[in-house]
Order: C-alpha cells, then sequence, then structure tokens
C-alpha cells in the first residue's frame, strides 16, 4: 500500500509504502514550481536528481554520481562520471611536513 503525501501547492513531495519511503521531492522556490532534488529507490536502488531552471543537473546512482553543463538554452553540453571509492579507501598517505631550510 502506498501513501502520498502532498505540500502546501498540491505538488508531490512524498511517497511512502510499508518497507519505507520510495520517492521524495525537494524544491527551490516557496510555491513548489521549481525542484531542487528528486530522491526515488527502486528495488534497492538509489537515484538522487538534482535540478535547475535548466535541467537535470546531476544524477547519483548508489553513490556513483554523474554532473551534467548546460548551456543557457537547456542543452547539455558536457558529462563527467565521478566514481567514489568507500571511505575507507580515500585516506591518504601520511606525510611529514616538509621544510625548506634558508642557507646563509
Amino acid at each position: 500500500m502506498f501513501r502520498h503525501t502532498a505540500g502546501n501547492t498540491r505538488q508531490l513531495v512524498l511517497t511512502a509504502t510499508g518497507g519505507g519511503q520510495v520517492f521524495s521531492a525537494g524544491y527551490d522556490t516557496i510555491d513548489q514550481t521549481q525542484r531542487r532534488t528528486i530522491t526515488e529507490t527502486v528495488n534497492g536502488t538509489s537515484h538522487i536528481f538534482g535540478e535547475t531552471a535548466l535541467g537535470t543537473t546531476q544524477v547519483t546512482d548508489n553513490g556513483a554520481r554523474a554532473s551534467y553543463t548546460r548551456d543557457p538554452d537547456g542543452t547539455p553540453i558536457t558529462q563527467n562520471r565521478h566514481r567514489c571509492p568507500p571511505p575507507s579507501h580515500r585516506r591518504l598517505p601520511r606525510q611529514r611536513p616538509r621544510f625548506d631550510r634558508q642557507q646563509r
């Protein structure tokens, strides 16, 4: 059974089932005409869509992000894929501070 929640302007902001939240929408404007994010979960996979007035600017699927650059008309002109390793793999090796000695 689905439970839908609408905001003050009757825009869908949340859908949930007995198993938890499956959809949410965030808006940038008080009248909810400009979406900021849409989050959905399908078969255990999380999708997050970031949007501006020009259109979708980033998509995140289970932590893997793709970002899009758009021209002023909203046409996508570049796409960048970002794959982040788990936090335990992002550590940088410890380095000792390096001091340059001035010679006199």
